[in-house]
């Protein structure tokens, strides 16, 4: 498999996660973030050809892997991808104060939580080895 494989970023979602597509599919509506590709992380090429990214985290929060090689988790990907939106720049200086930080890790962990309770509900996923 080679790097071409692959398009960097490339954010790593669940696509049987009805929350997470919607939300990669507003992604891709949003001017700015055009160049981040997605990929589900039941497509298992795509570990072979990242062996760092471990299968148990991707189904806990979601990935983003940057064309340096680096893997943003949770949310850091929040934040990478506000920073992504334009007209952000004006605003960094919110992002990156300590309560911009706890806001986007509250969004996260709320979003994540909503997405665990449709797991739980859902018949397809209880069945389903994670």
């Amino acid at each position: 498999m080679t790097d071409e494989d692959f398009q960097l970023p490339l954010i790593v979602y669940d696509a049987k996660c009805s929350l997470c597509e919607r939300f990669t599919q507003a992604l891709q509506k949003i001017p700015g973030t055009d160049h981040i590709n997605k990929i589900s992380l039941h497509n298992e090429k795509l570990f072979d050809q990242f062996p760092s990214l471990e299968k148990e985290e991707c189904h806990k929060v979601v990935h983003l892997i940057l064309e340096n090689g680096n893997i943003l988790a949770g949310p850091k990907v929040i934040e990478y991808l506000i920073e992504q939106f334009p007209g952000v720049s004006r605003f960094a200086w919110l992002i990156e104060s300590e309560m911009g930080k706890k806001t986007i890790s509250y969004f996260h962990k709320v979003a994540n939580k909503a997405r665990q309770s449709l797991i739980k509900r859902c018949p397809t996923c209880k069945n389903e080895d994670l």
